[in-house]
């Protein structure tokens, strides 16, 4: 009895990486494996029986009855990939050299036209690895590490999106991971989830200015809206100037996230229509601004307060749901006699909603344009290509270029950390390698050329689909330019997002060139 609780109590220690339980092979032998081979590693006896320490991926895969699960390096253990909230994985996740990272984006709710587009652009990113090179270097004996990707749907809401980041964090291990794409989403997981634990979180769209530095552990291929309220401000009067309005008649609604409310008090805070300021008393029967609910439960209170009032000019600050439930609503709800409203819109509204409400509302497309961070770059179009050949569509949607480009970045970021420890201090060290250094474009050309430039301990500089990704170290993000988009048709006359020529030139702090749309 008494050496069957000591074998009990050596059994539980198996699992637990911070016992030293051998130094070599032999001390192992106290365990029953089942004839299998235990061996030492790490001072921790592993093995592959039934119930106790794992030695491969392929162990765990045939223990959960071939459920998708790994062998962690740290604890060895058996971890299940997936969970209520995570129910696929992209990649070669049994390769025991396989790098997993994790995804959370909005797969499900309001939101989940864009989170779908920004996870097959991601997964597009990581195809392009597996084809090109198999993996990134410094895998066992010179084999290539395979990247895989757990991916997670927020569903649009905080606690889901906490719950998701504990399963990558707490049970996986993973050091970084990608989304979420919106400010409040990333805001809730990265305070109660990634930074505690030290874990990357790399976000393609969140673009609340309250992130910008937050910390190490999180950078965003997006840029802050202080930036993007800049051609806001100056479209609302280039706008009234081509369409006549006189006197601007302006309403904005917004939704009561960080994104929302940042946006809006960034582009308020200094924004003039009719020669005034819009809280001066000669504008009080001229500007509406209307808040609804992070959960858009009274958004049709705010449509209502809107069409009441009737403006000629409509700035639209939210995501999906502002489109879908605000600007369609609007315009179905809206008073025969008035004319119609013209709208501006921030780059969360560029989504399929509005290019859906256009196809059977023909009439709005020539009254709405908006601004995106980014640029209709060769990267960009040569990435939408790529897309489209894939997916059967152009990309179109905010964050699936930064996406994109946050793949190659976290890709790049391990390959700099060579056969080290990669965790998320390791992985975000290496983001610091991704400026200064030999231009890299994303994209397969340049795959080889930046792993042996990195593997040699140099830096890159990334030229990404989004834009020159040239990263402020400090603030974890990218100056952008800001382009202005409009609503054109295809060859089919379906309604398709184009630049319009016009864009904000971050260098400069300049719009530039004509704003022409057909």
């Amino acid at each position: 009895m008494v050496a069957g609780a000591l074998l009990l109590t050596a059994c539980s220690l198996l699992v637990q990486s911070n016992a030293v339980q051998c130094k070599v092979d032999s001390d192992c032998s106290v365990f029953d494996a089942g004839g299998a081979a235990i061996v030492c590693v790490d001072t921790v006896c592993v093995g592959p029986g039934v119930g106790g320490p794992c030695m491969a991926n392929t162990d765990c895969v045939t223990r959960s009855g071939g459920q998708p699960a790994i062998c962690r390096n740290d604890t060895h253990e058996c971890v299940a990939l997936l969970s209520a909230n995570c129910a696929t994985v992209f990649g070669d996740y049994q390769s025991d050299d396989a790098i997993v990272l994790g995804s959370i984006l909005s797969l499900s709710g309001e939101q989940a036209s864009s989170g779908m587009d920004e996870l097959q652009s991601a997964e597009l990113a990581l195809t392009d690895f597996t084809n090109t090179t198999v993996g990134l270097p410094a895998g066992a004996d010179g084999k290539p590490r395979p990247l895989a990707l757990v991916e997670c749907d927020d569903t649009g809401d905080d606690t889901v999106a906490t719950t998701a980041a504990t399963h990558l964090v707490n049970d996986i291990g993973v050091p970084a991971i990608l989304g979420p794409d919106a400010s409040g989403l990333c805001t809730a997981v990265i305070n109660n989830v990634t930074i505690p634990a030290k874990v990357l979180l790399i976000s393609p769209a969140a673009t609340s200015a309250t992130l910008s530095g937050i910390s190490p552990y999180f950078w965003r291929t997006s840029p802050s809206d202080d930036i993007q309220a800049v051609p806001l401000r100056l479209s609302v009067a280039e706008i009234a100037t081509a369409d006549s309005l006189n006197p601007i008649k302006l309403a904005i609604l917004y939704k009561s996230d960080t994104y929302g409310t940042g946006l809006y008090a960034s582009v308020t805070s200094t924004l003039q229509i009719n020669g005034a300021p819009v809280g001066a008393a000669q504008n009080s029967a001229n500007f509406e601004p209307v808040e609804y609910n992070a959960d858009g439960s009274d958004i049709a209170a705010g449509v209502a307060q809107i069409v009441a009032f009737q403006p000629n000019l409509i700035a639209l600050f939210g995501t999906n749901e502002v489109v879908s439930s605000g600007l369609d609503a609007i315009e179905s709800s809206w008073p025969t006699g008035p004319a119609r409203p013209f709208y501006l819109i921030s780059d969360g509204g560029e989504c399929q909603e509005l290019l859906t409400e256009m196809s059977t509302n023909t009439g709005v497309r020539t009254r709405v344009r908006g601004t995106v961070p980014g640029t209709n770059n060769p990267l960009f179009q040569a990435f939408s290509l790529e897309y489209q050949g894939t997916y059967g569509a152009p990309a179109e949607v905010f964050g699936m270029a930064g996406s994109y480009d946050s793949i190659y970045l976290l890709a790049y970021a391990i390959t700099s950390i060579g056969s080290g420890m990669i965790n998320g201090t390791a992985v975000s060290n290496g983001m610091d390698k991704m400026v200064g250094g030999a231009p890299i474009n994303v994209g397969t050309g340049d795959i080889k050329s930046a792993f042996n430039t990195l593997s040699a301990g140099n830096a890159i500089a990334i030229n990404g689909a989004s834009g020159p990704l040239h990263f402020d170290l400090t603030e974890h993000e990218a100056p952008s330019d800001i382009n202005v988009w409009c609503v054109g048709l295809d060859g089919s006359n379906n309604p398709e997002f184009e630049s319009s020529g016009r864009s904000y030139d971050a260098t400069s702090s300049m719009m530039v060139g004509t704003f022409s749309c057909p």
